[in-house]
């Protein structure tokens, strides 16, 4: 009879046990999934987009304060997804970026009032930057704004183009006058020495005022002057010469691009 009894409980166990882990069956309500931030980023963006765009609308006078506060509105409705996952690495890293470049446009408000030439400077750059940055969020990530507000998007897209288009310009007439190789040649006396260089634009672009500068290096590596070298016109696929004097009798020749415009 005790056996009996005993052998009941241990099938009553048995049971129990059974119930409780169920063996190869997964229990759905312990499992977490991963709750990726992607859209819910770009939508918190649009968000944020449209909120600044009201509060700068409302700004009376601009102070540094207000710009401060402007960029604010900003960052604290993006700073949450610093601690989500992204699906998209790329995405992320491109948030990542953009909040940066919020904060340090948060930051570089101390110095208006200061040095005023260098905060414009920078402040442009800064928001130059950011133009990019959200017309790759339209262009690839579905970024939208409502009509009330498009109008303003639109505007600051039309300049990330521009500025896409300057740095491309830029980037080719650099790769251009890297390409320069100026030749040494002395006077009779040997005083003063020509450094020229013949140069095809074999860019898509008619440049006008180009000018560059050649620093002038001894036999030490010390850089002992800078001199100048231009054209007024040099339209695409046309040679033209550089032509610079001195009377340093350089060893090495470091050439940059200083100026330039593209006509149109």
């Amino acid at each position: 009879m005790k056996k009996a009894i005993m052998l009941f409980f241990v099938g009553c166990l048995a049971v129990c046990c059974s119930c409780a882990h169920p063996g190869s069956e997964p229990n759905e309500s312990q499992e977490s999934e991963i709750v990726y931030a992607d859209q819910e980023f770009i939508g918190s963006l649009s968000q944020a987009l449209q909120a600044r765009f009201d509060f700068a609308d409302a700004v009376d006078e601009t102070t540094a304060e207000s710009l401060a506060e402007t960029v604010s509105v900003e960052i604290e409705k993006l700073t949450p997804y610093k601690t989500r996952q992204f699906e998209d690495a790329k995405l992320q890293e491109k948030f990542l970026s953009y909040l940066n470049l919020l904060e340090e446009s948060k930051e570089l408000t101390k110095d208006m009032g200061v040095n005023d030439d260098t905060f414009y400077n920078d402040w442009d750059s800064l928001y130059n930057e950011r133009t990019v940055m959200l017309k790759d969020f339209v262009d690839n990530y579905g970024l939208t704004v409502d009509e009330a507000h498009q109008e303003t998007l639109d505007d600051l897209l039309r300049r990330g183009q521009a500025v896409e288009k300057a740095d491309s310009e830029r980037d080719a007439v650099e790769q251009l006058v890297s390409s320069l190789n100026f030749d040494k040649a002395s006077d009779e006396e040997g005083l003063f020495f020509t450094y020229t260089a013949i140069g095809e634009n074999d860019t898509e672009l008619n440049l006008e005022d180009v000018s560059l500068v050649l620093a002038l290096y001894d036999e030490d590596g010390v850089k002992v002057e800078e001199t100048y070298a231009g054209t007024n016109s040099w339209p695409k696929g046309e040679k033209v010469k550089f032509e610079a004097m001195s009377d340093v009798d350089a060893a090495e020749i470091k050439v940059s691009l200083d100026y330039y415009t593209v006509a149109d």
